[in-house]
């Protein structure tokens, strides 16, 4: 009895070969899960690393020298980065369709007492460029000026010479060296001087904008009130008509 109890107990802890076949399905399909999850997970870290070095990383490593510009990125070159084209259009069009107050295509930032910019020597003249200062000068400062003319002793414009912004010159009657102008402005200073050869001197005048007793409004009539011109002759201080240049501003 005894015996038969222990090989009966021996028979009952051995599996059937239908539960072996069974288990060992059980097996094979937890192992595939675990090889399914193992390859997920690897392939979820190596996407990751990938985010990471486009959004990430790209915008300090991939702007550096040697590496792609990154827009809307702030890129870094320890080099000088050239375009160079052979086309006939711009190699380069900066465009900004912003109308707020600070929308500008170009910015250029130097350090103090740098030129924001260079160009070559032989470089032609931009268009449509409106510069606000040139040397420290506004475009006021060096345009040439406004009215200008050679005046002839009987009281005319010379043609022989370059005018400006001079519409006549008249000689009030019972005078003979004061010249009155009629501008197509009006004038804040003028200068006038004899020729080289003439020792003479040219006193001038312009309107005055508050007062109606002026040097011009006392000798000239309207139109030709915008300014005034009285010679002398030379080495006399009597007045005497002189052929003159003058020059308004």
């Amino acid at each position: 009895m005894l015996s038969w109890h222990r090989r009966d107990r021996a028979f009952a802890l051995r599996p059937s070969e239908r539960e072996q076949e069974r288990m060992s399905g059980m097996l094979r399909s937890m192992a595939g899960k675990v090889m399914w999850v193992g390859r997920a997970t690897v392939f979820l870290v190596g996407l990751a690393v990938i985010l990471a070095l486009v959004f990430g990383a790209a915008s300090t490593a991939l702007s550096a020298t040697g590496a792609n510009f990154i827009l809307g990125k702030a890129n870094s070159a320890g080099a000088v980065s050239k375009l160079t084209a052979n086309i006939a259009k711009p190699a380069l069009r900066l465009v900004n369709n912003s109308t707020g107050a600070a929308a500008t295509a170009l910015n250029l930032s130097v350090a103090s007492g740098k030129p924001p910019l260079t160009v070559n020597a032989a470089a032609g003249k931009a268009t449509n460029l409106n510069a606000d200062k040139l040397d420290g000068q506004e475009a006021s400062d060096l345009a040439e000026p406004r009215g200008y003319a050679h005046v002839t002793i009987g009281g005319g414009v010379d043609p022989q010479y370059p005018s400006k912004g001079v519409n006549g010159v008249v000689i009030p009657t019972g005078e003979t060296s004061v010249y009155c102008f009629d501008l197509t402005f009006t004038p804040k200073t003028a200068v006038g001087s004899p020729h080289p050869n003439n020792s003479a001197v040219v006193a001038t005048g312009t309107n005055s904008v508050t007062s109606s007793t002026d040097i011009v409004d006392t000798e000239c009539d309207a139109p030709h009130d915008d300014a005034v011109a009285h010679t002398y002759g030379s080495n006399t201080g009597t007045e005497a008509p002189i052929n003159f240049q003058i020059v308004f501003e």
